[in-house]
């Protein structure tokens, strides 16, 4: 057991949460967030993954996860570590960074050429972390889009950049993953399925290689 599953399910109720973790819940295909960064180079942004997977897991928990545990590796994960990672209870993020170029007018005539970059996130294995009540539930995503803006430079300090939402249903309908279906649902990417990881990877400013980037606790 590592610092997340210390500070998740303290050891005498570890068995009992990993049980309860197959109720269903809205969020039990994922959930999906999205962040319009205030940077001008991809690497700013990519760098701030780490961030981001902690305040999602520090927002719903009220606990801080050791830096040092966390992992990002810019390939899919193999089939033993998913299947490692679903077993202790780890969520999983899976990330790609969207590049939009932009024009801005001015009065005396000039036009400026810029750009600015999306981050994408799918997180799976996250309803153990989240409150099983809707009210409760709602309201720690909201306060997960604050946080957000709190702590992650966006574009607007007035407007709120940031998109939280359950996979699973309204425009994510095709995404209903699955522990034996999210390795395969991972490497979907390279085909031509309508769901998340195609979008991810059809707008990624970065190679094919390492066009996507997964994240986690070890």
């Amino acid at each position: 057991m590592n610092s997340l599953e210390e500070l998740l399910y303290p050891s005498p109720h570890f068995s009992e949460m990993k049980k309860q973790s197959k109720v269903k819940h809205p969020y039990s295909h994922g959930l999906y967030l999205s962040i319009n960064h205030n940077c001008k180079r991809e690497e700013e942004v990519s760098k701030q993954y780490h961030r981001i997977y902690r305040i999602v897991f520090s927002t719903f928990t009220g606990k801080v996860l050791v830096p040092q545990d966390i992992r990002t590796e810019h390939k899919i994960p193999t089939t033993k570590k998913a299947k490692e990672l679903l077993r202790r209870n780890i969520p999983l993020m899976t990330s790609a960074l969207h590049k939009f170029p932009y024009e801005k007018k001015y009065s005396n005539g000039d036009v400026v050429q810029s750009h600015y970059f999306h981050s994408h996130h799918y997180l799976y294995r996250m309803e153990n972390l989240m409150p099983k009540g809707v009210r409760e539930m709602n309201k720690k995503v909201e306060e997960l889009r604050l946080h957000i803006q709190e702590y992650i430079s966006t574009t607007s300090s007035k407007h709120l950049l940031v998109k939280v939402q359950a996979v699973g249903q309204g425009e994510n309908i095709n995404d209903r993953v699955t522990d034996e279906t999210l390795y395969d649902y991972l490497k979907s990417a390279s085909g031509n399925q309508n769901n998340l990881m195609t979008y991810f990877k059809n707008k990624s400013v970065l190679p094919v290689e390492t066009d996507l980037s997964y994240t986690y606790t070890d």
